[in-house]
């Protein structure tokens, strides 16, 4: 025979079994994954990280500027705060309570990454550090799910289109991002007087001067300003480039059939380096015809692999340097 539960005993019961579901469907959906495809192939993420650690520090702003929680990163080694945040999102690092891991060009400490017990680890990207997570992308994705940025030659658009689209699924903010871009060269556009001319840049280094290819990110935004970039890199194809592609290294020897165009913008990339005045007193660079016609200008060593909260500096930079009359 049947025994007949009392009422109270059946809504409990269902009570009970409903929470249960809406539990695990909590689970489920914090657990959910996407794939994303990147140069190592695909990955799946979480759909919605808690923690970051990002192993770039020039792909760290883009984090902030999207509002994804960022755990940790490695320190700049261009004008970094006291904490070795770059300086253009220190302030939103330490709100976010970010911490600095430790890091040197010998490689990462995957022993502090994994003491942070991430849930996505940004790697890649342009630098040192972007080869160092290529070559180290098994150990890192034993830590948690290991999301390699390109490392070719590419600009803040290309990175951030790929963080926020196919990363974090940000749309939204990644718009507002490119459009105060482009209200902001606008402005500048309007506001500078620009020497007639293409322009080539050089980066001055302890070892050696290179040139950024017209296509690399410093010359693209350039370019949005108004500068034109010398096809130097076009014209130089048996000049191979160094590192992740974004800079070509010249001899004293190539100087005159490189360096020809009518404005040169020199970047510092360490300090002490030889800056525009240093160069212009220099006789191998004397007699360039940028040089001859006083056409050559400074840029600061942040300009160069810049984030986008660098960029939007650097369009500071440009419009305070060349104010209309």
């Amino acid at each position: 025979m049947r025994t007949k539960l009392p009422w109270r005993t059946v809504v409990l019961s269902a009570v009970l079994a409903l929470g249960l579901t809406a539990c695990g469907g909590g689970t489920e959906a914090a657990d959910a994954t996407v794939p994303v495809t990147t140069d190592k192939g695909v990955v799946n993420i979480p759909a919605a990280p808690r923690k970051v650690v990002v192993l770039n520090p020039a792909l760290t702003g883009y984090l902030y500027g999207l509002g994804v929680p960022v755990g940790a990163t490695i320190p700049t080694t261009r004008d970094p705060s006291p904490e070795g945040f770059s300086q253009f999102w220190a302030e939103q690092a330490k709100t976010a309570g970010t911490k600095v891991l430790p890091w040197s060009f010998d490689g990462f400490d995957f022993e502090a990454i994994l003491g942070e017990k991430p849930d996505l680890i940004v790697a890649g990207g342009q630098g040192r550090p972007g080869l160092q997570a290529v070559e180290a992308y098994d150990r890192l994705s034993q830590i948690a799910p290991t999301v390699i940025v390109s490392t070719k030659p590419s600009t803040w658009r290309d990175e951030l289109s790929f963080l926020a689209g196919q990363v974090f699924r940000k749309p939204a903010e990644a718009k507002t991002m490119v459009d105060a871009y482009q209200a902001k060269v606008t402005q500048v556009k309007a506001a500078t007087k620009r020497p007639d001319g293409a322009a080539i840049y050089l980066m001055t280094t302890t070892g050696g001067t290179y040139f950024l290819p017209e296509g690399s990110a410093l010359p693209a935004t350039m370019s949005d300003l108004g500068f034109p970039a010398d096809p130097v890199g076009q014209r130089n194809p048996n000049l191979k480039p160094a590192s992740t592609g974004d800079s070509v290294k010249i001899t004293p020897e190539q100087l005159g059939s490189v360096v020809t165009a009518p404005v040169v913008f020199v970047v510092p990339f360490q300090p002490g380096v030889p800056n525009a005045a240093a160069l212009a007193k220099d006789p191998l660079y004397a007699g360039l015809p940028a040089f001859r016609a006083g056409k050559v200008y400074d840029l600061p060593g942040w300009t160069y692999r810049a984030d986008y909260q660098a960029v939007m500096a650097t369009l500071d930079h440009v419009q305070r340097q060349f104010a209309g009359s």
